[in-house]
């Protein structure tokens, strides 16, 4: 039984000639990658020969044709990794400045000094979000701001 072959059902009231100038004007591989691939299927050109032409994998090229038939135009907007960061520049300065000039103390935390656990704990019950202690060390480590892990010293009698 031969495989079903992906295939595009409309171009959305585009003509290949449009599709061709978006593709001519765009600065984004996704997008030229995904009309391409569009363009070629919808001439009835082979996916292997897709594939190859485009150097992408059959998963790539029938995701691709996927959401054109789904999403039309909007599909060639390049939503994979990264967004918007939600930690704001005031979090980022407040951060700083409890960092360098306040004691967990003062904010009624137990312990005497700022653990990553801790500092994420301050945000989220400061600002309502919640950040991992790993983004939280990162974001430190951006900052230059470095610790050392404390070293235990045996008392000597």
């Amino acid at each position: 039984m031969a495989m079903h072959l992906v295939e595009v059902k409309t171009l959305h009231g585009y003509t290949i000639n449009e599709l061709n100038e978006i593709i001519n004007s765009s600065k984004s591989k996704y997008t030229r990658a995904l009309l391409s691939a569009v363009i070629m299927r919808y001439n009835g050109i082979h996916t292997n020969d897709i594939m190859s032409t485009l150097c992408r994998t059959r998963a790539a090229i029938t995701t691709y044709i996927h959401k054109w038939n789904e999403y039309g135009i909007n599909s060639i907007i390049d939503n994979r990794g990264g967004s918007e960061s939600s930690f704001t520049d005031e979090m980022l300065n407040d951060l700083k400045d409890v960092v360098l000039s306040k004691s967990p103390e003062t904010f009624g935390y137990t312990r005497s000094s700022w653990t990553t656990a801790l500092l994420a704990q301050y945000i989220e019950d400061k600002y309502g979000k919640s950040y991992s202690q790993e983004w939280i060390r990162q974001l430190l480590l951006s900052l230059n701001f470095f610790f050392k892990r404390g070293q235990y010293k045996p008392t000597t009698f």
